[in-house]
């Protein structure tokens, strides 16, 4: 599985700007996101690949996905008791 994660940018209360690294999302095909988000549209990708890829994802979206497909344990979702990502929306 690749990952990638992008600068995201940012600005302070005095009106400077700055970036900051996105969270780390899955990919299968290095042009989406599993939760969607079109990667040739951000800043600086970085992509990666790595086999201990379940333990470094923690884009919520991405590994729910995947746990829907069965790639990924379902209790195992980063986030799941909703303390730092959103209940997945019923479809």
């Amino acid at each position: 599985m690749d990952l990638v994660q992008w600068d995201v940018p940012k600005k302070r209360r005095n009106g400077s700007s700055y970036y900051e690294q996105s969270g780390v999302h899955a990919t299968e095909d290095r042009k989406n996101t599993v939760c969607g988000t079109d990667i040739t549209t951000k800043r600086n990708p970085s992509i990666f690949r790595t086999i201990t890829w379940a333990a470094v994802v923690t884009c919520y979206n991405c590994a729910y996905r995947l746990a829907l497909q069965g790639k990924w344990p379902l209790d195992r979702v980063p986030g799941k008791n909703g303390t730092t990502h959103p209940a997945p929306v019923a479809q």
